[in-house]
């Protein structure tokens, strides 16, 4: 289940008009320092990762397997990116959710029938 299919209003849009939406929404992203926290510790894990086999597994990275060094960054940098790849999914649902005025911002609960604050999470309209 992607994280799309949780967004309500998105099926009801045609296909153009929501690729296009989608766009601008991870466009967007890029401006929230969420998604700039990640990219920065995607490149952390991988460094991280580097320093860590090369200290933990000294004879795998001497001058006759020298590869194997970048063995623990390629590891450390997928699991850097999964993580940046959650993070980055929900700046971008708050950014989708932000175009449907009918559903709340932080949760995506439909408010068309509530008046006031948001029955799931409580938080008030914005």
């Amino acid at each position: 289940m992607s994280f799309l299919d949780s967004i309500q209003g998105l099926a009801d849009m045609p296909p153009r008009q929501r690729y296009r939406l989608l766009g601008w929404c991870y466009l967007r992203s890029f401006l929230d320092w969420r998604t700039w926290a990640s990219i920065f510790l995607t490149v952390a894990f991988a460094i991280g990762g580097q320093i860590a086999v090369r200290y933990a597994l000294p004879e795998l990275t001497t001058r006759h397997a020298p590869l194997f060094g970048f063995s623990g960054a390629f590891v450390a940098w997928l699991v850097g990116s999964y993580v940046s790849s959650k993070i980055r999914s929900g700046v971008v649902r708050k950014l989708v959710r932000s175009h449907f005025p009918n559903l709340c911002k932080d949760c995506g609960y439909d408010l068309r029938g509530c008046a006031g604050r948001c029955p799931e999470c409580g938080s008030e309209p914005h």
